[in-house]
């Protein structure tokens, strides 16, 4: 039996990468657009938070001018799209994240992995 990897569970999936800076109501109509559930928060050092619709505020005329760093969770480690789901399992749980970034092979944040994917395997 082998093992499965992250980019096994990924590789039909895309994620947005977006700014910390972004405003908020920008990042709720690319959830929308998308019909997405979640975007990767990403600055110029790395992957930094991760951005859920059910963390958006219930009314969006109460956003004002706040951007995505004042709702977003913050990331946990980023790991390589090579690890298998078992390791991946065990740096969740060691940090408390049910999602982390994934990299690629040349170390870009590609993906997000989360629980939910967990449970395929």
């Amino acid at each position: 039996m082998t093992a499965t990897c992250v980019s096994d569970l990924i590789a039909q999936r895309r994620v947005a990468l977006i700014a910390p800076d972004l405003p908020v109501r920008e990042a709720y109509a690319m959830l929308q657009k998308m019909d997405a559930e979640t975007l990767l928060v990403v600055s110029k050092e790395g992957p930094c938070g991760v951005l859920r619709r059910e963390s958006l505020p219930r009314g969006m005329d109460t956003v004002g001018t706040r951007r995505v760093a004042s709702v977003m969770t913050p990331a946990g480690p980023a790991i390589p799209w090579e690890m298998d789901t078992e390791q991946v399992i065990r740096v969740m749980r060691a940090c408390g994240r049910s999602d982390l970034p994934v990299m690629s092979a040349d170390g870009a944040v590609v993906n997000l992995i989360s629980m939910r994917d967990m449970a395929v395997v």
